[in-house]
């Protein structure tokens, strides 16, 4: 890796101008990388000091625009940043495909779509496309869930093998209050197998005790995160139309996956 150099602009400027200067900086490293980094890549690549650099990629990270992949301490870019520029030049394959995925979504179900992203314990929401129907799913862009207690987690979960999950339910362990027991855990690897097995995560009442949600991970990208694609919305309607949901994320995600391998 080769040291990138402070800009004048950045040394001489206010420290709301440096701020924003290195935002720039770490999207530019990461565009020129394209690998996950950790904190002390970041500051030695950019010649940063190491406390700056965690606080600013930790507020990256809180609004969305980076995620953590929290065992390998690593950060990599979410499609939130894509999204932000895409009307500028729509030419890259993987971003373009996953945009097309959820308006495709949201025009066959109806339903409030999701993209959200792993998050260490947590799921983050990162895209949001509202349903047209009066009533319907309200959450926002930047609201996270645990990942043990939502479709969008058992769906994050499935992408892991047995031994991940493992190691996952000792970091809950450490984790206050939700630690869980043998039974809850050998419950939630259940779910998590059935999930695997039928390529979808539908949950009632997780999130919500009137809401219904029906969600998929994404094929494995460049970065560890898991990102998940999730149709909500009231239980009832959810259910009656649960069948036609699942059956319309398996078609798109297959059609995803198709369109990478031969990208």
């Amino acid at each position: 890796m080769s040291k990138a150099k402070k800009s004048t602009s950045e040394a001489k400027g206010p420290a709301g101008v440096k701020s924003a200067i290195r935002v720039f900086k770490v999207l530019e490293l990461f565009d020129q990388l394209r690998v996950p980094l950790t904190v002390s890549d970041i500051s030695r690549e950019l010649d940063l000091p190491l406390s700056s650099t965690l606080m600013l990629l930790r507020s990256m990270t809180e609004h969305g625009y980076l995620t953590n992949e929290e065992t390998r301490k690593c950060y990599f870019p979410t499609p939130r940043l894509s999204e932000l520029t895409s009307w500028v030049d729509f030419t890259a394959t993987g971003v373009e495909n996953v945009t097309f995925l959820l308006d495709d979504l949201s025009r066959a179900t109806g339903e409030t779509i999701v993209l959200a992203a792993e998050q260490s314990l947590e799921v983050v929401f990162l895209r949001i496309l509202p349903s047209k129907h009066p009533l319907s799913l309200s959450i926002e862009v930047g609201n996270r869930t645990p990942i043990e207690s939502s479709a969008v987690g058992l769906a994050a979960m499935s992408a892991k093998s047995d031994d991940e999950l493992h190691a996952l339910f000792e970091r809950l362990a450490d984790s206050p209050g939700r630690a869980l027991s043998d039974t809850d855990k050998k419950k939630l690897l259940r779910t998590v197998r059935k999930t695997r097995k039928q390529g979808v995560a539908i949950g009632y009442g997780l999130m919500s005790p009137d809401i219904g949600a029906i969600a998929a991970p994404l094929p494995a990208g460049r970065s560890n995160v898991t990102y998940v694609v999730s149709i909500g919305g009231p239980r009832n309607r959810i259910a009656d139309n649960e069948a036609t949901i699942t059956a319309a994320l398996k078609k798109h995600i297959a059609k995803l996956e198709k369109a990478r391998r031969v990208s």
